[in-house]
């Protein structure tokens, strides 16, 4: 049925056409008469020829039609509200810049489809146990504290106090591992939930970091957290009507909260202040006595292979550590550790050499061997023509002349008949020239035959 006609009624003025929905691409025809053209059908939609497609708002809806020059139109309805609509022509909007139809166009109203109401918001249960009052204070004088130890991400923290009046919510921070302070003015008789969230859902402690909270209310610590909380937790509490002017100590460090009292940590782990419980000291630490804010490092020469540890202990002969050592590693080659606890190894001596990995002592070169400098795994051999008389050398001695010796050798050689040596240092003996000798008695040079005498060849002792 056509819809009733409706010429008085002044639609609302547009601001402009929209933008091409989903579905159409621009037109760059600039005869046609829409703004685009159709990349995609419409469910539901047919029609016959190509034309233009047309975007536009209804005043209550958005529509679309087809048409063109010469096309003939398959219109969508109209779902509601203003319209113009002209014979052989689909339904279009109002003029947008008088609010009235072009040409042969009639403008039309359909009414809209009323609302639906929605469902009534069903009306908690009041508390048993408070009836807060409704009525929001000109001033609040009582005192929330939020005490806040961040990890090493704080920009993942934030938190917040609802009430019926005044709320309240901080962060998220820029303070690495920071002890922060956050204090709201709150009224009495209101109920209030804290919230907590960190946007990680890792919490505030434990892997990146030991963060941790608690809270106060006018100087009564009403909850403590270790930071362990995922995501976010959240915490309800009542602001009496007055004030009770005696307060509870906030937790101090190396103490939890407890029911009534605050509880000293055994050797072993450690708290912060306002933690509800105690924290294992991790591997490489320990905490020798009890009430212990943190745990300390394993020194250099200890190791800490569990966690909760209340000692730290020293690593055997051949192996040293770091700080906060989780275990002792091996003395390298040509180093050595002769004490337990040794913070470093030693590198070996001049003279002396560590040929194995974790040694606990430095054994002495050999004689015929040495070593010059320290930190050596293995010894030098005496060159040619210098020996190393005794163990544990750190020079070589040079041969006197008339004397040799080969590689490694502790002693020199003397010369043999008819050779000899005129240098020091000689790694070999030279055998005499023909018609010279080397006597037995100095065997430093070679000797000229005497006038009637001669040497049969090389190597001689004597002429004849």
């Amino acid at each position: 049925p056509r819809p009733t006609f409706a010429p008085t009624v002044t639609p609302k003025p547009t601001t402009g056409l929209p933008e091409v929905p989903d579905g159409y691409v621009p037109d760059t025809d600039p005869a046609s008469y829409g703004v685009g053209k159709c990349a995609a059908d419409i469910p539901g939609m047919t029609f016959t020829n190509t034309g233009s497609c047309f975007p536009f708002e209804s005043y209550g809806d958005n529509y679309y039609y087809y048409g063109g020059y010469g096309s003939v139109p398959h219109c969508r309805e109209v779902a509601c509200g203003h319209y113009c609509e002209g014979d052989g022509f689909c339904p279009g909007p109002p003029s947008l810049d008088s609010n009235t139809c072009d040409g042969a166009y009639e403008m039309y109203y359909k009414d809209c489809p009323p609302e639906p109401t929605p469902a009534p918001t069903a009306t908690p249960a009041p508390t048993a146990t408070r009836a807060p009052t409704t009525t929001c204070r000109a001033s609040c004088d009582q005192t929330f504290k939020l005490i806040l130890k961040t990890d090493n991400y704080p920009s993942e923290t934030t938190w917040s106090v609802t009430s019926p009046c005044y709320p309240n919510s901080g962060g998220p921070y820029s303070q690495r591992d920071t002890e922060l302070i956050e204090e709201v003015q709150i009224c009495g008789g209101q109920n209030y939930t804290f919230e907590i969230r960190d946007s990680a859902s890792d919490g505030i402690c434990c892997g990146f970091g030991d963060g941790s909270y608690y809270l106060e209310l006018n100087g009564n610590v009403i909850y403590s957290s270790d930071g362990d909380f995922g995501l976010g937790e959240t915490v309800e509490f009542f602001a009496p009507e007055t004030v009770d002017n005696t307060t509870t100590p906030s937790p101090t460090v190396g103490a939890y909260s407890g029911a009534d009292k605050q509880l000293p940590c055994p050797a072993g782990t450690f708290s912060g202040a306002g933690h509800f419980k105690c924290t294992d000291c991790s591997k490489g630490k320990y905490a020798e006595f009890a009430s212990s804010s943190s745990c300390r490092d394993a020194a250099p020469g200890q190791y800490v292979s569990t966690t909760g540890a209340s000692e730290a202990l020293e690593c055997p002969p051949g192996k040293t550590s770091g700080t906060a050592a989780v275990e002792c590693r091996n003395c390298s080659l040509g180093t050595y550790a002769e004490q337990p606890g040794s913070p470093s190894c030693k590198l070996a001596d001049k003279g002396y050499f560590v040929d194995n990995e974790g040694a606990s002592n430095q054994t002495k070169c050999k004689a015929g061997t040495y070593t010059n400098a320290e930190g050596r795994s293995t010894c030098f051999p005496a060159t040619p023509g210098s020996i190393v008389p005794f163990d544990g050398a750190s020079t070589q001695d040079p041969c006197d002349v008339g004397t040799y010796s080969g590689s490694g050798e502790s002693a020199c050689t003397p010369c043999a008949n008819g050779t000899y040596a005129s240098k020091p240092r000689s790694a070999s003996c030279k055998l005499a020239d023909a018609g010279s000798y080397v006597s037995d008695d100095n065997r430093t040079k070679q000797i000229q035959c005497a006038n009637g005498t001669y040497s049969p060849g090389p190597g001689a002792s004597e002429c004849i």
